[in-house]
């Protein structure tokens, strides 16, 4: 996360790489959105087959 991004930037660049990035990508976009309190279930919703890794 960098400074100044808002909420929706991450969750818009989250979902981008969860949906078309490399493994190392998504794996950052999971960290990312989990720190922005996102639960497993909303994660799922996002990218259910990326839960659980």
């Amino acid at each position: 996360m960098s400074k100044g991004e808002t909420q929706i930037e991450i969750l818009k660049r989250g979902r981008i790489a969860l949906r078309d990035g490399k493994d190392d990508d998504r794996r950052k976009a999971i960290d990312e959105l989990r720190e922005l309190g996102l639960s497993e279930r909303a994660l799922g919703l996002l990218h259910p087959e990326e839960v659980g890794r």
